[in-house]
């Protein structure tokens, strides 16, 4: 056994406990969400949040009563109504985390980024998140580590800076994970450069760590654009990157290069769905495991058994889930019913609604498993409101219609100008272009708009002349890369971003 695959089995042994409690405890999760609520509000007993809230003697000890009833006197926030009190956590101690964070994380703001702290607690619910879906994957094949992984949580290509009380932003990607598991990883991951001086570089580093790793197990990403834009990396820079003499001297898919690797792991749900035939064209006969709901602030979900959808991570944080009906807790949720997801981490942000709407697909015993659908997001220019959920129920319509790669809504908005100037163009991108073009255009248009019509709203906007009517344009796989740079070039985080179902940040005329 190689040490890569020595070092994985140790800590693979190390979260195993915690593995056969998530399945034991299964049958009563609501134990353990009201355990990790009282370890929070303990945790934040000298805050200024815990203090205006009334949370300070409130701990594990307290009943399920006193705590979920100090909880509803809590208001839900969104990202953009908690955004002063993260800047002042960045800037004060004590707002929202007892503890100084370790580090903040950037993610995407109403005006600036937010800063979201990073405390010791709150990557040990991580950790415990992580340690028990790799459980998990290697009670289901062992092989997928008896070599080393590439895990990119979040890589950064950007110098990393310091809040004005001189804690760092940003991390690598196993400053996520407790100390312990950082230390055991340390001689079982591959692809992280210790340095670098630009995003290509970073690139070329990473991709000729890859490569020398011969025995590749696992590859393990957020987003599988990431994993495209790494691909089209290697295809470019194949010639000139540093490869041992046993590397072929050309490939077609990844299989070619990496023989033992056994899984890729990513996001397949919603829009990333759209791109999972084109990974698995890369990268060949390799299998590729949906991953659960993994965002800055939190995790929602992980991949438990491979027949069933991702399970809510109900040891690491409290959850709360709320739609048109009202707000429930984790045992409170039914099967085929959408929520959007609240979260109370041990970082400090308690109701935090995370814009993520997820639906109940069944239940491992008592614990609901669920799909990621949409993010809570709207396109608004003239007051039309269409959800990211509408949004992408329409492209998916259209692309049944062309047999596309994938979509997306290009925003018009011209203030200056006249009247029904604004409004939408649904860019189809497809490997070649429809012998009939018109016609199908016509038929997608169609197709995309009888969704937006369900939208009052969006109707409206269309017969008062407020928006034109919705146009569709077809572009190839040249045009969807430079999409996707684009796209990737706003993501506050390489490899993090969702496709969207909107955009408004792109001309025509450059695509």
């Amino acid at each position: 056994m190689n040490l890569a695959g020595a070092t994985l089995r140790l800590w693979l042994a190390s979260g195993h406990a915690e593995y056969s409690r998530f399945s034991a405890h299964a049958a009563d999760p609501m134990k353990d969400q009201t355990k990790n609520l009282g370890r929070i509000f303990r945790l934040m007993r000298s805050t200024k949040f815990a203090s205006e809230h009334h949370l300070g003697d409130l701990d594990e000890t307290s009943t399920p009563e006193r705590l979920l009833g100090a909880l509803r006197q809590v208001p839900i926030r969104s990202a953009t109504e908690y955004e002063p009190w993260l800047a002042d956590e960045a800037e004060t101690a004590h707002i929202l985390c007892a503890k100084t964070p370790d580090f903040f994380e950037e993610t995407s703001g109403s005006v600036r980024p937010k800063l979201i702290p990073y405390t010791r607690e709150l990557r040990r619910e991580m950790d415990i998140a992580i340690g028990v879906w790799m459980n998990a994957l290697y009670a289901q094949d062992k092989s997928i580590f008896q070599g080393p992984l590439y895990f990119s949580l979040s890589p950064t290509l950007k110098a990393r800076k310091l809040t004005a009380r001189g804690i760092p932003i940003g991390a690598n990607d196993e400053d996520y994970l407790g100390a312990a598991t950082r230390i055991l990883l340390r001689y079982a991951l591959t692809g992280r450069p210790a340095s670098f001086r630009s995003p290509e570089d970073f690139f070329r580093k990473t991709l000729e760590q890859l490569i020398a790793a011969k025995t590749l197990s696992m590859v393990s990403v957020w987003s599988p654009t990431f994993l495209i834009s790494l691909d089209a990396r290697l295809r470019e820079m194949w010639a000139d990157l540093k490869k041992p003499s046993s590397v072929p001297a050309r490939f077609e898919t990844w299989d070619e290069i990496w023989p033992n690797l056994k899984m890729i792991s990513m996001w397949t749900d919603a829009s990333a769905a759209a791109f999972v035939p084109q990974v698995r064209s890369i990268t060949g006969n390799i299998p590729v495991q949906g991953k659960g709901l993994l965002a800055t602030e939190g995790i929602t979900s992980i991949p438990i058994l491979h027949d069933m959808d991702p399970v809510i991570a109900y040891r690491s944080h409290f959850f709360e889930f709320k739609n048109e009906r009202g707000i429930f807790r984790l045992d409170e949720l039914q099967a085929g019913e959408s929520y959007e997801v609240i979260l109370t981490t041990g970082g400090g942000l308690i109701r935090y609604a995370t814009g993520d709407i997820v639906t109940v697909t069944g239940f491992m015993r008592r614990v609901p498993t669920i799909r990621f659908k949409a993010r809570n997001e709207f396109s608004d220019l003239v007051g039309e409101k269409i959800s990211e959920e509408a949004g992408l129920a329409a492209i998916h319509r259209a692309l049944k219609v062309c047999h596309g790669i994938c979509g997306i809504f290009l925003r018009h908005a011209d203030p200056g100008a006249k009247m029904g100037a604004a409004g939408y163009e649904l860019l189809l991108f497809v490997e070649s272009v429809p012998e009939n073009a018109p016609s199908v255009a016509s038929a997608a248009t169609q197709a995309a708009t009888e969704i937006l019509e369900q939208n009052p709203y969006y109707t409206l906007a269309i017969q008062t002349g407020q928006l034109r009517n919705l146009r569709v344009r077809f572009l190839g796989r040249d045009a969807l890369e430079k999409m996707q740079k684009k796209l990737a070039a706003q993501a506050k985080r390489e490899g993090t971003w969702k496709w969207p179902a909107f955009t408004s940040e792109a001309h025509p005329d450059e695509i």
